[in-house]
């Protein structure tokens, strides 16, 4: 299973680029699930007039009349959505939400497998280490009942401020599991050098 996110910045100059250089991965890497954070909703009916969208079934919380301008997070998915929720982190900004969408996945033997894809943004000032972690700790357990989630965002980890990040019992971090990888390594958007493999 391929999964991508990444965070559009949809506030800041430069985000038709970005969004072309997005569409030359997706075509590239074929995910199967897109986690968008930062996008509003002019942008999320960009992506989805894009070509390389149209093999995938769009997904954004709920509009409200007072984050309509606002910057939220969307999920793309080449499985139908069986259900998903919008929730709200205790005392939170009304952008900051994770959203959760379930999805059946077929086995070799074609026997159903229900995957629980979430995503979110949680609070990105430097000084409010405490409700990041507050807000991890929130989507992990809004979470828990699922058997198979992968909660993908950005979690605007300062390292210099956060610290290492430890996770709830029996979740891990998909990223630092696969061999090689570090913090460090990934693909990243640097304006000046576009998407590249920091390894």
């Amino acid at each position: 299973m391929k999964l991508l996110t990444i965070n559009l910045r949809c506030e800041e100059p430069g985000l038709q680029e970005r969004l072309n250089e997005l569409g030359k991965i997706v075509k590239s890497k074929k995910p199967e699930f897109i986690a968008i954070q930062d996008t509003t909703i002019d942008t999320g009916k960009q992506i989805k007039a894009a070509t390389w969208a149209q093999r995938y079934h769009f997904l954004m919380p709920p509009v409200r009349y007072e984050t309509r301008n606002k910057p939220s997070v969307a999920l793309l998915s080449a499985y139908p959505n069986e259900e998903s929720k919008a929730l709200q982190y205790d005392g939170a900004k009304p952008t900051e939400v994770l959203l959760r969408g379930y999805y059946v996945m077929y086995d070799k033997n074609r026997q159903p497998h229900v995957v629980t894809i979430a995503t979110t943004h949680v609070d990105n000032e430097p000084e409010y280490t405490m409700i990041r972690e507050k807000q991890l700790n929130e989507a992990m357990e809004m979470l828990d009942d699922n058997e198979d989630v992968w909660l993908l965002g950005d979690f605007n980890i300062i390292r210099e401020i956060d610290g290492s990040v430890s996770l709830a019992d029996d979740w891990k971090d998909a990223w630092m599991e696969g061999e090689g990888n570090t913090c460090a390594s990934g693909d990243t958007y640097v304006p000046a050098k576009k998407f590249n493999d920091q390894k």
